[in-house]
C-alpha cells in the first residue's frame, strides 16, 4: 500500500507542465485515479493507493516514492526564497483560467510566464494605445489647418464649429499628455453623445485590436468589456464551441481543466472529427466533473417554465 500527498502530486505534475491526461499516459495510471489522488479536504490527509501505482507515478515524475508523501510547501518555499522569489496570491475566475490554457495551447507560453511578462506587455500595449490616439489627433489638427481661412469669414456656424473642434482637440491632447489611458480626465461635456464604447478608451482599444489581429479567437460570443479595473475578458468562446461540438459534457471537460486544449490528439482536430473529439473529451472528464454535470442537468430538469 502506498500513500500520496494530494497537493504534492499536483505540484509535481504541474511543475513538469503535465496535464492529468499526460501524466496518465506517462505512468500507466488512469486519469480517473490521478484525479482521485489529487483531491483533498485538508493539507494533512494522505490518499492511499496500490504500491505499483505509487511507483509508476514516482517514476513518471522522476522523484522517489517517499517524496510523493510529503507536503510541497517546505521544499518549494525554501528554494523560492533562496532565489529571492515571493509568493503572490490572487483570485482567478474559471474563465480567466480557461483563457490561460487556450493561450498556452495557441502560443506555447505558460501562464506563469505570461504573468511575469505582464508589466512589459502592459507597458507596450498602453503606449500603443496612446500612440494611436496621438496619430488621430494629428490627423484632426492637419484637417483643421486645411480649412481655407476665408471660407468661414462670413459663416458664423463654421467658425463656432471649428472652435469647438479645437477645444475637443485640446482636451484629447491634455488627456494623452497625462497618459490617461481610459479618458477619465475628459469631462462629460466633452464626451460625444454618439460614443458607443465601454466608457474606457483603453478597454475599447484592446477589444478593437484583438478583433483586428486575431479574429479567429474573437467570435460573436467573445468580448472585452468593463473598465480596466474590473475588466471582463471572454476569449476563445467560439473555439470552445467548435472543440466541444455542442456537447455540454465535452465543453465542461475543457472549462473545468480536466483536459488542457493542448492534450487533444492532433488526429481529432479536423472539422470532420467533431463527434469523435467530443467523445474523447467526455471520456477524459473526471468523476467530479461528471457528477457536477449530472447535478446541473437535474437542476435544469426541475425548473418549471410557465406556458
Amino acid at each position: 500500500m502506498g500513500h500520496i500527498h494530494p497537493n504534492k502530486l499536483k505540484f509535481l505534475r504541474e511543475r513538469r507542465n503535465l496535464s492529468q491526461a499526460q501524466l496518465a499516459d506517462a505512468s500507466d495510471v488512469s486519469q480517473k485515479q490521478i484525479s482521485r489522488l489529487e483531491q483533498s479536504n485538508d493539507n494533512d490527509t494522505l490518499n492511499t493507493c496500490q504500491g505499483k501505482t505509487l511507483q509508476n507515478l514516482a517514476s513518471a515524475l522522476n522523484v522517489s516514492a517517499d517524496e510523493l508523501s510529503t507536503p510541497p510547501e517546505g521544499d518549494f518555499e525554501k528554494r523560492a526564497e533562496a532565489l529571492g522569489l515571493k509568493r503572490a496570491s490572487f483570485y482567478l475566475s474559471e474563465q480567466d483560467r480557461l483563457n490561460y490554457r487556450f493561450l498556452e495551447a495557441r502560443y506555447g507560453v505558460k501562464a506563469h510566464d505570461i504573468l511575469r511578462a505582464a508589466p512589459l506587455l502592459f507597458l507596450v500595449t498602453a503606449e500603443m494605445s496612446l500612440a494611436e490616439r496621438r496619430e488621430r489627433l494629428a490627423e484632426l489638427e492637419d484637417a483643421l489647418w486645411r480649412v481655407p481661412e476665408d471660407f468661414h469669414s462670413h459663416l458664423g456656424d463654421v467658425r463656432i464649429g471649428l472652435g469647438r473642434v479645437e477645444e475637443a482637440g485640446r482636451a484629447e491632447a491634455q488627456s494623452i499628455e497625462k497618459r490617461d489611458l481610459s479618458g477619465s480626465t475628459i469631462t462629460d461635456d466633452e464626451w460625444s453623445d454618439w460614443y458607443k464604447g465601454s466608457g474606457d478608451l483603453f478597454v475599447d482599444f484592446l477589444d478593437r485590436k484583438a478583433r483586428e489581429l486575431s479574429p479567429d479567437a474573437m467570435g460573436e460570443r467573445d468580448e472585452v468589456s468593463g473598465n480596466f479595473s474590473s475588466l471582463r475578458v471572454s476569449i476563445f468562446d467560439t473555439t470552445l464551441d467548435e472543440l466541444s461540438a455542442g456537447n455540454s459534457l465535452a465543453r465542461l471537460a475543457l472549462e473545468s481543466g480536466d483536459v488542457h486544449p493542448r492534450d487533444i490528439p492532433k488526429e481529432l482536430s479536423a472539422d470532420d472529427q467533431s463527434g469523435a473529439r467530443a467523445r474523447w473529451l467526455e471520456e477524459h472528464c473526471s468523476e467530479e466533473t461528471k457528477k457536477a454535470h449530472e447535478r446541473r442537468l437535474t437542476e435544469l430538469g426541475s425548473i418549471n417554465i410557465p406556458d
